[in-house]
């Protein structure tokens, strides 16, 4: 008998044990995706437009040199200087945004601009401005670079998901030889994309590309 009473006392203290079990698993399951939804919320895009917003509206692209994509010019809302331009690029079906870019071009000088403003303080250029509200912001961005004495190029880049934002200063300059003239170009360039949706436009656009091809097919006996 009391052989018995330890086998049920046994059996219902193990029973009380997996029922706790699941649910701490349950929890931290839900607790789980929880923070990862809400961090691949965390960048959002900006100046008018988010990433995977739909706009319907616009049209897709063909020309001599590419067929099968969408991109679209837009002048930036509440826009930070210097950035002037922008343009967005969207997948071919539903038409959502995964990727938002904003520029500023200006002629270069054999003086390495992206370096002198990446050198001083916070407060001077535009680059470096621009950099501290992206820091406190995101967090800590990974930075690459790839100099030379005629071009160079700054990327400072935060990842979240399939998400990132970024931003960049790159800067050449060539100066005019015997059979060759100036050139020279400093860009800025704050980006914000999705790699998912891009996935998604480059399938969608290589489909899009293959039905054209197969309705201009249609013309001939083959």
């Amino acid at each position: 008998m009391l052989k018995k009473l330890n086998d049920i006392w046994r059996e219902s203290i193990a029973d009380i044990v997996n029922n706790n079990m699941k649910k701490l698993l349950l929890l931290l399951f839900i607790s789980s995706a929880f923070i990862s939804s809400a961090n691949a919320n965390s960048i959002k895009g900006g100046f008018g437009y988010e990433l995977g917003q739909s706009l319907p509206d616009l049209e897709i692209s063909c020309n001599f040199i590419a067929c099968g994509f969408i991109l679209e010019y837009f002048k930036p809302v509440n826009q930070m200087p210097p950035f002037d331009a922008g343009n967005l690029e969207t997948t071919i079906v539903e038409k959502r945004i995964h990727r938002i870019s904003l520029y500023y071009d200006e002629d270069s000088t054999k003086n390495n601009s992206c370096f002198s403003q990446e050198s001083w303080s916070y407060d001077k250029y535009d680059f470096t401005k621009i950099q501290s509200m992206l820091f406190a912001k995101y967090g800590a961005f990974e930075r690459t670079s790839n100099r030379s004495k005629t071009n160079d190029w700054i990327t400072y880049i935060f990842r979240d998901g399939a998400r990132s934002v970024s931003l960049s200063c790159s800067w050449t300059y060539e100066k005019k030889s015997l059979f060759k003239p100036y050139t020279g170009e400093m860009r800025l360039v704050l980006e914000y994309k999705d790699g998912f949706l891009k996935r998604l436009a480059d399938k969608e656009g290589s489909a899009y590309r293959k039905k054209i091809k197969l309705q201009e097919g249609t013309d001939y006996d083959f």
